[in-house]
């Protein structure tokens, strides 16, 4: 039996105190640790709740419509998007769809909406995205019933006119809401023409081809939906032919614009688009292309124009060169309008804005007159040039009451940047009424002009505060370097002076040889021979490179990979 001495017991229990002192500091370190963990949790499921809550009345219960109207103002405006076709980029076009992209990319709630509006206007402007998007709406139900806008303006070369004609016809069965379409190219080949396919849907309303589109493939689809559409948008290289068809009837049609890109006419043609019957006509835009001058022609034409529509037009858009024509007779036949808008196409355009002028194209030679000229017309836009020397503040107290008696419900004249003249449906979509505007000035009991601002993107001095809503919507969503941008027009605004190209082809070619752009080798062959050429390989180009979708595929995949 072993004996402890008493130290060695004392030993003990001090080691046995300090054990039971350690597993106290032990216990009370772990409810300390306890207590802490379970505030934290609780602070954490406090912090998780108030995350879900905002969350849900932030952005899971916003209606997806007021959603749509939020990111729909964000974006520029279809009447710009639409009606400004950009060659270099970053486009207007290609921005729009790069932000619509984005906010596909937000949540679940916004990719539904930003669907809604990527695919609701669908731009075409490669013949192999044609492939790639009819490939994308059979692989999707339900997607091309968001289709509402359809533009192509892509080149059609012969080796894809079987598969684009092919790929059009799908498209069209595939996106049965389609509203507006639009088939502008930029060039074409001649005598290589792509048909179009026959429309039985009836929510077709608005169309729009440019002049290099074959006007009897036009003429085929427009009698297809001839009873539907509202508005039409046609482009020509001549106004006269004689496979203009008579018999189209438009009941429902509400404005039409016809463009001249070429005319070489002796006389006003006999058989044109005026045959057509529109008896809903109230909008007309009749423009030429900036160096197209028809002469002693236009009046003519612009003439049959308004003797077969004129008496029910309300708005009427002239942006034609019309030397020697007096307004007044011109309009003469449009005893409804209200709304004219004019176009400078030359200083001496109308002749509208110089003391010598006023005189002549208003015929206003004398104090009174005792008819007047016009008596429903109140609103006249012109789209001024922007040029140094414009004399905008010609037309004074001593002009007045002669234009007021000529036109005696006359409210308000505005002038308008003609940088900005292709916004073609500007002047609708702002019209000029009270209360003024930059830009605008009305005729008031007593006879005065008040100061009139110019509505440029580069004011006059003393107008430089001043500008009217439309420039300030455009601005909003043009980039400042782009070619209607702030910094590009203010720029140029004061150079005091004017590019004009060649007045005809004799003085073209001299200026080219002075400066080494015409050579012998140089392909001078008439469209005749160049027809002639396409005639007699036309059936090898057809039958041996017409290629498929696959290979259409291919193509898009490289091009989008570059």
């Amino acid at each position: 039996m072993r004996y402890y001495e008493q130290e060695d017991i004392d030993e003990l229990r001090e080691a046995l105190d300090d054990a039971r002192e350690a597993y106290g500091d032990a216990c009370d370190e772990l409810q300390w640790l306890r207590r802490e963990n379970n505030l934290l949790t609780a602070r954490n499921e406090a912090l998780a709740l108030k995350v879900a809550l905002s969350m849900k009345t932030t952005s899971a219960q916003m209606p997806p419509e007021i959603l749509e109207m939020i990111l729909r103002g964000s974006l520029p405006p279809d009447w710009m998007v639409g009606q400004l076709r950009e060659t270099l980029g970053p486009t207007l076009r290609s921005r729009t769809i790069a932000q619509k992209l984005g906010f596909t990319l937000v949540c679940k709630v916004w990719n539904g909406v930003a669907t809604e509006l990527l695919y609701e206007s669908v731009y075409i402007h490669r013949v192999e995205q044609l492939s790639a998007f009819a490939r994308t709406l059979e692989g999707r139900d339900g997607l091309g019933a968001l289709v509402r806008n359809l533009e192509l303006s892509c080149f059609v070369p012969a080796e894809c006119k079987l598969l684009f004609e092919d790929e059009i016809s799908k498209i069209f069965h595939l996106c049965p809401r389609v509203a507006r379409f639009t088939h502008v190219p930029i060039f074409a080949v001649p005598s290589l023409s792509t048909h179009l396919p026959a429309v039985s849907t009836s929510t077709l309303t608005s169309l729009e081809f440019g002049a290099y589109v074959d006007f009897d493939v036009v003429q085929a689809l427009l009698a297809s939906v001839s009873t539907t559409v509202r508005s039409l948008k046609l482009g020509f290289f001549q106004l006269e032919s004689p496979s203009f068809r008579t018999d189209l009837d438009f009941p429902l049609l509400e404005g039409l614009q016809v463009e001249v890109i070429y005319a070489q006419v002796q006389n006003p043609p006999s058989v044109g688009i005026w045959d057509w019957s529109m008896p809903a006509l109230r909008r007309m835009w009749l423009f030429a292309a900036e160096m197209v001058n028809f002469g002693r022609n236009a009046g003519p034409i612009v003439e049959r124009f308004l003797a077969r529509y004129g008496n029910r037009l309300e708005f009427l858009s002239l942006s034609v060169w019309l030397d020697g024509i007096i307004l007044e007779e011109l309009l003469r036949p449009c005893t409804s309008l209200v709304h004219l808008v004019l176009h400078s196409k030359t200083e001496r355009s109308w002749g509208f804005w110089t003391r010598s002028e006023i005189h002549s194209s208003w015929h206003l030679d004398s104090e009174s007159r005792p008819t007047p000229a016009h008596t429903t017309l109140k609103y006249i836009d012109i789209w001024f040039p922007r040029v140094a020397d414009f004399r905008l503040r010609a037309i004074d107290q001593i002009f007045v009451p002669k234009i007021r008696s000529a036109y005696p419900s006359l409210r308000a004249c505005r002038y308008l940047d003609v940088a900005f003249d292709c916004f073609r449906d500007l002047t609708l979509r702002y019209p000029p009424d009270e209360p003024w505007a930059a830009g605008q000035s009305g005729f008031d009991t007593d006879s005065h002009f008040p100061p009139v601002a110019t509505g440029a993107s580069a004011p006059l001095p003393w107008d430089r505060h001043l500008r009217p809503p439309w420039l300030r919507d455009i601005e909003e969503f043009m980039l400042p370097m782009s070619s209607l941008g702030r910094t590009l027009l203010e720029s140029t605004a004061d150079d005091g002076g004017e590019f004009m190209p060649s007045s005809g082809p004799e003085e073209a070619t001299s200026d080219d040889e002075e400066n080494g752009f015409v050579s012998d080798d140089t392909d001078t062959s008439t469209d005749s021979e160049i027809d002639a050429q396409i005639d007699e390989d036309e059936g090898d180009v057809y039958v041996r490179t017409q290629i498929n979708r696959e290979e259409m595929l291919k193509m898009f995949s490289s091009g989008a990979s570059d």
